[in-house]
């Protein structure tokens, strides 16, 4: 058995206390923390929407964007807004639809879309 002079065993003691103060100030702030991320995923948050979905890109200075809601509401754009015209369309059982772009000097019927979103990824705690 060792002996430790009673200078040093007081120093011992305050450091040991120390590493206790601060895993309890520690553990108490992880459970805060639990409990924000816990109360944040129970409440409902909007999908979100992306403001544009790009089309075709070839380069970062060269590409074409919808910014619509749905690919048939409006003209689609150059990267820096200006407009860049597009038109898709899909013929099904003889009959054109538009289901991309306006414009094209014809009015086609457009196409039903099926709406997409967005989900935030869960946090990992």
């Amino acid at each position: 058995r060792t002996r430790v002079p009673a200078r040093m065993r007081a120093h011992l003691w305050r450091d040991l206390d120390g590493v206790a103060t601060m895993s309890r100030s520690s553990a108490a702030a992880l459970v805060a923390a639990a409990l924000m991320v816990a109360s944040a995923s129970a409440t409902a948050l909007p999908p979100l929407r992306a403001p544009a979905v790009p089309l075709i890109v070839q380069s970062p200075y060269q590409s074409i964007w919808s910014a619509a809601t749905n690919l048939s509401d409006a003209y689609t754009t150059y990267w820096g807004g200006g407009v860049m015209c597009l038109v898709g369309l899909v013929r099904v059982d003889g009959v054109a639809y538009r289901f991309m772009g306006q414009g094209g000097g014809a009015s086609w019927p457009t196409a039903p879309h099926v709406p997409a979103a967005a989900q935030p990824a869960p946090a990992i705690v």
